[in-house]
């Protein structure tokens, strides 16, 4: 039975060779979307699970009073909430991410990337250890963990344990001892770094700035076997009440693999993170194939007289309804696996693009889930696609065939309409959804900041002494091409360090208002061009100026004064002045409101250098730049970003959504054509006597095609109507998550209808007007 169903599946595929194609296109191109999309929410959904311990494996974090999500922790806190809380096993904590920074053996001396670690680090995280047990590699101050290729880079070997390296951050360096090597941090990893130091260097180092009751660690726990998170979540928040009621610090722990999807968090609940764009593909991949399985249904079932005769003489002579439903469905089974071949080949070939655009090295056939689940979706694209042809074709009475008055019913014409209008409507949605991010991203690139980027360069001061900072300055400056430089802690881009410190006259004493804050040095805010309201900026002119202020209007409206210039506020224990308020201005991206701001003046050392160059001739400049920086000898190799490049990075995803989108509505737009095509010849093909006829009485080819074309231009238009509602709703939706966007203007989903519908009749067109030309006793004759 299997191998005549296979027979006359191919005979039937070749007798109709028209819709043949038209189906293997349209579900080889649902399906090579599918297989892409598969894959990349694969690998993000992966990331970070790998662990041993995943299960019992969590991460401390918290909300702020101004619901910011907080990652950094207090030492002296957790040391506490381990005494308290015997649901928790291990703790451990950790610098705030890998830093840069280097290590030498005595000859060479290598960038590279590490982070600090308290000792049971490699008893929570599975990074197998090559040399060293995992309880005993971190145990002693100043050890070091090295990964295999930094081992092998430092001495060519892995068998380092017990040799010194030197390491250096910044003016900061030490002999530290190499106690382990561990195989390193695989892709799938969302923590890269080449070495582990121990905690203790980290901790003596900023002891003497900052107290281990502030925000200096990120903390990563194992809870016991059988303990309940959301419990444990209930004691540590009526512990914080009680212990610390005035805080504003209300930590909760969350599965650490699952922080990469979920990274925003308000009232201890998820809001925001990667996941929103692992649902947003996984639709648009689901929609597209829908789309090409609708293909398969209309067509089908449109040219179901084709095969009346053939499903009458079966039934006449005893075939059951179930060996036809068989048939029917094998047909269509056959066909999507045709079309997996054929996708599972395109999507090879267009997978260096799609890692181009995703970021990622994805493979097919990397992951040894892909295999069934391709399979999965293959089987159900075919029987999704086959079911309502399969049922359809085989509820015909031979008796009716036979007598030839087998008509489509009213309910049958509707659903056909139904999922064409469903086809374009999904269609006209994602196009409308393209022009919405492309608007809003040339929004963000185009938007006023308050300060202008151009042509200012930034790079690490890692590897320079503070004198030699203040020496490079001056010596920058000197260059043909260079008009400014200074320093800057921070890049100016994404959130800078954040305090609840600053107190002033008329402060509600219960009340916690967390301030960004930054160093700057002199004329950094003057090379910026920062709009200053009042007040002045820092001046070398007018002597110390380290107990000074300049803040941005939104913190001027939040301390409440309407002059705050010469006001004295008091951070900690120092009183400051403020000098100068500028008109606020956007360092984080554009997702984020404008926040209370401070700067103050750090003269003596930074962690970035800014340096503004002339235009047209930034090549030579940067060569005289790149030869200075190596003559200070830093161990580092000259890295540096222009900071309109460091900004627009905090766009990555919303790029990729925008790339992305385009293609696949520009797929599901060439999905639904590749039915509609099909449609109208059919259509043409079924009313050929009519036309005849109408042509023989003097209907006029204009009037023809208008008869023809006017059937689908009202489902178009039905479709269109549908899916301005939902499409509104769906970019409004993503648009609230920028606190800074555009504005949804009527014409944006009417040109998207109207481009719908012109593709709509450029598709049926041709089909119509061919249809109309036919001379009209050949019409009769068929």
């Amino acid at each position: 039975m299997l191998q005549h169903a296979l027979l006359l599946a191919f005979r039937h595929f070749k007798r109709y060779r028209g819709s043949f194609l038209i189906n293997l296109t349209g579900l080889a191109a649902g399906l090579t979307c599918a297989i892409l999309i598969f894959l990349w929410v694969n690998d993000e959904r992966q990331m970070d699970q790998f662990h041993t311990l995943d299960d019992r494996l969590y991460r401390l974090i918290s909300d702020s009073h101004s619901n910011e999500t907080v990652l950094n922790t207090s030492i002296t806190v957790v040391e506490r909430l381990q005494e308290e809380m015997p649901e928790i096993e291990t703790v451990v904590n950790s610098s705030w991410g890998a830093l840069e920074s280097s290590l030498a053996n005595g000859v060479e001396e290598f960038a590279l990337t590490g982070e600090f670690a308290t000792p049971d680090f490699f008893r929570i995280f599975s990074y197998p250890l090559l040399q060293g047990a995992p309880d005993q590699v971190l145990e002693q101050p100043h050890s070091i963990v090295l990964s295999e290729a930094t081992a092998r880079k430092l001495f060519h070997t892995t068998d380092v344990v017990g040799k010194t390296v030197r390491w250096r951050w910044f003016s900061h360096e030490e002999e530290v001892e190499i106690t382990g090597v561990f195989a390193g941090t695989p892709a799938n990893s969302s923590e890269q770094f080449d070495y582990v130091l121990s905690f203790d260097v980290f901790e003596s180092y900023f002891r003497e700035r900052i107290d281990r009751g502030n925000y200096l660690a990120r903390t990563y726990l194992t809870l016991r076997a059988g303990a309940d998170p959301a419990q444990l979540n209930r004691k540590i928040s009526a512990f914080m009440q009680r212990e610390y009621p005035e805080g504003s610090w209300r930590p909760f722990v969350i599965p650490y693999a699952s922080f990469y999807l979920h990274n925003t968090y308000e009232d201890g609940e998820a809001v925001g993170g990667r996941m929103a764009y692992v649902r947003l593909f996984s639709i648009i991949a689901l929609l597209v194939l829908t789309i090409a399985c609708i293909n398969f249904m209309n067509l089908s079932t449109a040219r179901a007289s084709r095969r009346m005769k053939e499903i009458g003489i079966k039934k006449t002579i005893g075939a059951s309804r179930r060996s036809l439903i068989f048939q029917h469905f094998m047909e269509s089974i056959l066909l999507s696996s045709l079309a997996g071949i054929l996708a599972l080949i395109t999507a090879a070939l267009l997978l260096p693009q799609f890692n181009q655009l995703t970021g990622k090295t994805l493979a097919l056939f990397a992951d040894l889930q892909f295999l069934p689940v391709f399979i999965g979706i293959v089987l159900a694209t075919g029987i999704v696609a086959g079911s309502y042809p399969a049922f359809y074709l085989s509820s015909f009475k031979p008796t009716m065939i036979i007598k030839g008055k087998l008509e489509a019913t009213f309910g049958e014409q509707w659903l056909r309409r139904g999922l064409v209008v469903f086809q374009f409507g999904i269609s006209m949605i994602l196009v409308a959804a393209v022009l919405v991010v492309h608007r809003q991203m040339d929004f963000m690139q185009n938007k006023n900041l308050g300060y202008r980027q151009d042509q200012i360069l930034t790079f690490s001061t890692n590897g320079l002494q503070a004198e030699n900072q203040q020496l490079l300055l001056s010596r920058l400056r000197e260059i043909p091409g260079v008009t400014e430089a200074s320093s800057i802690t921070h890049a100016l881009v994404g959130g800078q360090a954040s305090n609840a410190n600053l107190q002033w006259e008329g402060k509600a004493p219960e009340s916690t208002i967390w301030f960004e804050h930054g160093y700057v040095n002199y004329g950094m805010m003057e090379m910026l061009d920062v709009d200053l309201i009042s007040g002045r900026f820092f001046s070398e002119a007018r002597g110390d100026e380290t107990n000074k202020l300049v803040i941005n209007e939104t913190a001027a409206g939040v301390m409440g004064f309407p002059d705050p210039v010469g006001k004295t506020v008091r951070i900690a224990e120092t009183e400051y002045e403020i000098i100068g308020v500028t008109r606020d201005f956007h360092f984080e991206s554009l997702h984020e409101l404008v926040k209370p701001t401070y700067f103050r003046l750090n003269d003596r050392w930074a962690l970035k250098i800014a340096v503004k160059i002339d235009a047209g001739r930034e090549r030579e400049t940067l060569a005289d730049i790149e030869g200075l920086y190596q003559t200070f000898d830093s161990g580092f190799p000259f890295a540096f970003t222009f900071m309109s490049e460091d900004y627009q990075q905090q766009y990555v995803a919303e790029k990729r959504v925008s790339t992305l989108s385009r293609y696949f509505a520009g797929l599901a737009v060439l999905i639904s054509c590749l039915g509609l095509v099909a449609l109208a010849s059919f259509t043409a093909e079924r009313r050929i006597k009519e036309i005849g006829i109408r042509k023989i009485m003097g209907a006029s080819t204009r009037g023809i095609v208008w008869l023809l074309s006017a059937d689908f231009t009202r489902i178009v238009l039905v479709a269109i109507v549908l899916a301005v509602p939902l499409g509104i709703w769906l970019s409004a939706t993503w648009l609230d998550t920028f606190a800074y966007r555009i504005e949804l203007e009527w014409w944006i989903f009417a040109g998207s209808g109207a481009l719908m519908l012109l593709i709509a009749w450029l598709s049926v067109g041709y089909q119509t007007l061919r249809a109309a030309q036919m001379n009209p006793v050949g019409c009769l004759q068929e």
